[in-house]
């Protein structure tokens, strides 16, 4: 007797894990078709609910859960007064420069410590 309701209370919360893979699909698949020549090197829950984004080069798409509908622009949070599409980008592009290794890296610095520190690639 136990065993029905433990394997129908396993089925509710599994269920809907299954509907966010399909719609996961969908909505990398719709990416994908669209830079067909390109990676997709980042894939994740938007700050727009019911979106995702995919970040390709350094773009940042918006696609909707079933795929039909992809923006691509600067989403701004209107409240805070943040442009949430830069703040992605910028971990992205500190992603990439800190796996560019610090060997090949052309670097000339000041003799005392510098406050700030610029990279030019």
């Amino acid at each position: 007797m136990k065993f029905p309701l433990i394997a129908a209370a396993a089925l509710c919360v599994l269920a809907p894990l299954g509907h966010a893979a399909e719609s996961d699909a969908a909505a990398r698949a719709a990416a994908q078709k669209l830079a067909s020549d390109r990676k997709i090197d980042g894939f994740e829950k938007s700050p727009i609910p019911g979106y995702y984004q995919a970040i390709i080069g350094s773009q940042v798409l918006y696609v909707s859960e079933n795929g039909r509908y992809v923006l691509q622009g600067t989403l701004y949070d209107a409240d805070a007064k943040v442009d949430l599409t830069a703040a992605r980008l910028a971990r992205v592009n500190v992603g990439r420069l800190d796996a560019y290794p610090t060997a090949k890296r052309i670097t000339f610095a000041p003799k005392s410590k510098p406050k700030y520190k610029v990279t030019v690639f």
